[in-house]
């Protein structure tokens, strides 16, 4: 019985050539998705010049939405700050001065401005790269 046993175990026990083999299916993916990249890196640099353009206003508005943001975040703990008829508060009622609400509002209006226009030029410039390497397939 224990002969029976052992031959049960040794036909579940894996090839000794499979690390081998899986190094070998590795290679190959890693392969492929190298081959797959220098296709898209290709495509990016084919790109025309404005849709080159929207991709750096895109990134040009972002980077500016952030240092906004950044800017909010570090002036304006208590925002919002509210006028309550003389007297200008921050969200936790501390009081603030008239030039903090002035600087406040235009640092909202320019907040609006800049992720407004982020997603702009974000959306632009992929319907533009799509629409361009639809035209690419259909031509090839």
């Amino acid at each position: 019985m224990k002969k029976e046993g052992l031959q049960a175990d040794s036909a579940l026990t894996p090839k000794q050539d499979a690390p081998g083999e899986t190094r070998t299916v590795i290679d190959e993916m890693l392969g492929e998705v190298k081959r797959r990249s220098e296709i898209e890196r290709g495509d990016d640099l084919e790109r025309s010049l404005p849709v080159r353009i929207l991709l750096a206003s895109a990134l040009a508005s972002a980077f500016a939405a952030a240092v906004v943001g950044g800017y909010g975040i570090y002036n304006f703990p208590d925002a919002p700050l509210r006028q309550n008829g003389e007297v200008y508060t921050g969200k936790h009622g501390q009081p603030r001065t008239k030039e903090d609400y002035e600087k406040f509002v235009l640092w909202k209006n320019a907040l609006f401005v800049a992720f407004g226009s982020t997603f702009f030029f974000g959306f632009a410039f992929g319907i533009a790269d799509s629409r361009e390497k639809r035209r690419r397939r259909s031509a090839a």
